[in-house]
Order: structure tokens, then sequence, then C-alpha cells
């Protein structure tokens, strides 16, 4: 990260302590004491500890030598980064060395983000491949359907998800739980899921919202974005099979 300076002047970290705490504002003539808000200030190459006012007074505004160097997250409403007593001691006695040790938790703190960014551009790329290869099996089975001049497999009877779309894969998940649930989609083009083989109580509190949702009277889910829905699933599925027909589901999950 580049210094961000007024002339030679640095901004480091601002600080506070508990006022019992208290130390002396550093600038030349002023020895009010400081606690709330301690601004780390580098200048002329020494450091020197400042109150709010001081601060103020030598730069003009909180804000005028940019954000603390080792505090990207400071804000004046959150205040300063608390300091133990033997921090308080380091700093005083010290001021390179604390400053030293800001650096450190700084890179720390860096690299900890780098590799949660990491993890979750890694987990996005894995359920988008999860979904893309759903989307694709569909449209094959589709394809297929279609260049068979629109036949369909013998009619089996839709008395469990009479609004499958006919040309569509049921997909059977055992969840950690024990439930067993079925993804299908609709002759809307709309994704369902449903517990199965029946409604069980509580069932319509299983999923939060944000994934999916009940419309009152239906017995299943509503999955307006297929993707959102499988990185939120996934986790908790402990087997997971295709099927066609009805039948096929009771065959994988059980009646």
């Amino acid at each position: 990260m580049a210094d961000q300076s007024s002339g030679d002047a640095y901004l480091y970290a601002v600080l506070s302590l508990q006022e019992s705490q208290k130390i002396r504002c550093q600038r030349e003539g002023c020895g009010h004491s400081a606690y709330a808000a301690i601004f780390v200030v580098r200048s002329a190459g020494q450091f020197t500890l400042l109150g709010r006012e001081c601060f103020k007074s030598l730069y003009g505004h909180e804000w005028s030598l940019g954000r603390p160097k080792y505090m990207p997250n400071y804000s004046p409403s959150a205040g300063g980064r608390r300091l133990t007593e033997q921090e308080r001691k380091q700093l005083l006695e010290n001021t390179e060395a604390f400053i030293e040790l800001l650096k450190h938790e700084f890179n720390e703190e860096q690299e900890r983000e780098r590799l949660r960014q990491e993890s979750l551009a890694k987990q996005r790329e894995e359920h988008a491949k999860v979904a893309e290869n759903m989307r694709h099996r569909l449209a094959m089975m589709q394809a297929k359907i279609a260049a068979q001049g629109g036949m369909r497999r013998p009619a089996v009877p839709q008395l469990w998800a009479d609004d499958r779309d006919p040309g569509s894969t049921f997909f059977c998940h055992e969840l950690q739980d024990g439930s067993k649930w079925v993804l299908y989609l609709s002759y809307l083009q709309q994704y369902r899921y449903r517990p199965w083989p029946n409604l069980f109580e509580g069932w319509d509190e299983t999923w939060p919202r944000s994934v999916g949702y009940v419309v009152a009277g239906e017995p299943f889910y509503r999955v307006p974005d297929l993707a959102g829905f499988l990185r939120y699933l996934k986790p908790q599925i402990v087997r997971s099979r295709d099927a066609w027909t009805e039948s096929d589901i009771g065959r994988i999950l059980g009646l």
C-alpha cells in the first residue's frame, strides 16, 4: 500500500485508550491528555503521537493524510484500535516497534482475506459447473425427444408431480438430516423442490426464503435461482440420483 502523505507526513494508525490510561499529546507546546483518538504520525523521520485537535490543527482535518496506513477500514465513527496496557507501554517506549506489529497484523489480515476470496471464487466456479451440467442434461434429453418426433415414453400417472415437464428429469436427494427431496422442472419451466414421498410437519420452514419459497396450497418450494439453490444445498446432500419416472424415485429413495 502506498503512503498517503501531506508533505513529508504520513498517518500510520489511529489508536484509543481507556480514559484511565490517557497519555500526553506530543505536539510541541501542547501537553494535553489524549485517549479517545491518538493519531500516530511520522514526519521528518520521527513518530509523533497526537490528540485529535492537534492533528486537525496541524493537517487541516481528520482525512487530510488519508486513511491510516495499516488500518484501511478505520472510520471516525468506529473509533481507533483499542490498546491493552502492555501495548500502551510499547507504544510509548518504542513507537516504531509497535507500528511494526500493526504492519504484521495488517499483512496477516490481507492474506486471510485473499485466501477467503480465492475460496469463494472456487466455490462459485464449482456451483456454476454443477448448474450448467444440470441444464445441459435437461437440454440433451429434450433434444432427443424432439428428434424422435415428439414421442414420449409410455405415459406414467403423474399423481405426485402432475406439474412436471414430461421431458425433464427428477433429481433425487437424500440429505444429512435423513429427509428426502426431489428437484424437478415444471411445465412452466420453473424448478420445484418437494419432500418425498409426503409432506411432513414443518417442511415449509426447512429452507430460507432466499433460496426457495412456498406459495400457500402448493406442496413444494419454488426455486427461482437454480445456481444459488444448488450452491446452498450441495453441502447437505449425502446421496443424489437421477430418475425418469415416479416409480424410479420410489426405487431410489424408498416409499
